[in-house]
C-alpha cells in the first residue's frame, strides 16, 4: 500500500528550565530521578538539531512555535492553526 502524504511539521520549543519547572510542578510527590532521565532522553532524541535528523529539504514549510508560559497555550493553539492554513495554502 502506498500512501501520498503531505507533512507539515511544527516543533513546540521551550527552554530546558521551563520544561523541568513542568515536569515537576504536574505531580504532588513527583519522582525526580525519572523525571531526570526523561529529561536527558529527551534532550539526547530532539537536540537541537532535529530540523537536521528529519532531513527536510530546504524550501519544504515548517514552522517552531515557542511555548514559555501556560497563559501562552492559546496564543499556541492559534499559531498550529494558522501554520496549517499557511500551508494549505501553498498546496491548494
Amino acid at each position: 500500500m502506498e500512501y501520498d502524504i503531505d507533512l507539515y511539521p511544527i516543533m513546540v520549543n521551550c527552554r530546558d528550565k521551563t520544561r523541568l519547572l513542568r515536569q515537576l510542578n504536574r505531580e504532588s510527590d513527583p519522582d525526580c530521578k525519572e523525571i531526570v532521565r526523561r529529561f536527558e532522553a529527551d534532550a539526547e532524541d530532539f537536540g537541537n538539531s532535529v530540523w537536521d535528523k528529519i532531513n527536510l529539504p530546504d524550501d519544504h514549510p515548517h514552522s517552531e512555535i515557542h511555548n514559555e508560559a501556560y497563559s501562552s497555550l492559546d496564543f499556541l493553539a492559534s499559531e498550529v492553526v494558522s501554520s496549517i492554513r499557511r500551508w494549505a495554502d501553498l498546496i491548494n
